[in-house]
């Protein structure tokens, strides 16, 4: 990297000042005409116009906007060398001070000046050792005025740059928020994969001898479903129906390892492949099912997963089983279990409260979780 390449990304003084400072002259040259006018207008209408009206009326207030939008990146460099406030050190008010009657002083003085010269080079009117008497009386009045104005535009720049401190801490804390959930959500993430991974090598390990044809099968279908892990692990929101990929290898694995007695049943409405999901999202509630299936019955299970739109814009994701359900509150159960907690805590920290999970016991017997989520498309 040369060095015209590292200075130009050093902000200059001039790209850090709040207005551009051609807009900052625009602003000066705008409002004193708009005074200036205002002034001459008010003499006009009482039909008190001459050229003595024009000159002390119209040329002061112009000239002395104007002259501020020019002057104006000094007061805001004395915002940025002496910044004052509560806990401000008694040196640090002198020297702001102190710098701030040098600058009333200066555009008081240069207002006569840029007034003045243009009339004396022109000849419209001549310096005389008169005028200059007269203005010296008169320009401890005029610089008092200054003195007031300085301070009115330095709180106003101050005012700016809060604003703009302000908006970048919050910008910060939203980006610092977003990487702490980015953490969050990666480790309840691999929080879910090995809790999974040793069950499904524990039933592999168990069919080896019994069943090695299942065995390979099982074994087949991991390697499926651990793809599809690899192939997403930097994205926390899938399509469905990638979800959908994910759910049957996982359930295939589970027929292998119950046969017969596990049955499965699919509903997804037409349209909702297309919808993002967080990943993985089902896996916890498909062994949920299967626990809750196969707890007390050693005959079959059935599981049933629906995707339907239950509501405008609202995704509705189902599984339910047929087994005997169970007596726990729905919040005891969300706190207890370490699947449905972490199903949970993943959708607040996506969704933050447009996203819902509910357990609950169907009339029949069985066990539901139902997760509803906002309509967005990939």
């Amino acid at each position: 990297m040369n060095n015209n390449s590292r200075q130009s990304r050093i902000p200059t003084f001039w790209s850090q000042l709040p207005i551009p400072y051609f807009y900052m002259i625009l602003l000066g040259f705008g409002l004193g005409l708009l005074l200036g006018v205002r002034f001459y207008f008010t003499f006009w209408m009482s039909g008190e116009i001459n050229n003595w009206t024009f000159e002390n009326y119209f040329i002061p207030p112009f000239t002395n906007q104007t002259l501020w939008g020019f002057i104006a990146p000094l007061v805001y460099w004395a915002l940025q060398r002496f910044p004052v406030g509560r806990g401000t050190s008694t040196s640090r008010w002198v020297q702001a001070i102190g710098f701030s009657m040098l600058i009333a002083m200066f555009h008081e003085i240069m207002s006569y000046v840029v007034w003045w010269v243009p009339y004396h080079l022109t000849g419209y009117e001549k310096i005389t050792w008169e005028m200059i008497r007269n203005t010296l009386v008169r320009i401890p009045a005029g610089f008092i005025g200054q003195w007031v104005e300085y301070w009115v535009l330095y709180l106003v720049f101050a005012g700016i740059n809060y604003s703009r401190k302000y908006k970048q801490k919050e910008l910060e804390l939203i980006r610092l928020e977003a990487q702490r959930n980015q953490s969050q959500l990666n480790a309840l993430r691999l929080q879910l994969q090995p809790h999974f991974l040793f069950n499904t090598l524990n039933t592999i390990s168990s069919l080896v001898d019994i069943e090695p044809k299942d065995a390979q099968t099982m074994i087949r279908k991991l390697g499926d479903l651990l793809r599809g892990l690899l192939a997403t692990h930097e994205n926390h929101l899938i399509p469905f129906e990638k979800e959908m990929e994910f759910v049957r290898n996982y359930l295939d694995i589970e027929q292998v390892r119950f046969n017969d007695r596990l049955k499965i049943d699919y509903e997804i409405d037409q349209g909702t492949n297309r919808v993002l999901v967080p990943a993985f999202i089902l896996q916890p509630l498909m062994e949920n099912a299967l626990k809750h299936g196969f707890s007390g019955k050693l005959e079959s299970c059935t599981i049933r997963v629906s995707a339907r739109w239950c509501e405008e814009d609202m995704l509705c994701l189902k599984v339910e089983d047929d087994g005997h359900g169970t007596n726990a509150e729905p919040g005891e159960l969300l706190q207890k279990g370490i699947g449905l907690r972490n199903v949970k805590e993943r959708l607040e920290l996506i969704y933050q409260d447009q996203a819902s999970l509910r357990v609950s016991n169907p009339e029949q017997p069985g066990f539901m979780v139902t997760i509803v989520l906002p309509k967005k498309m990939a």
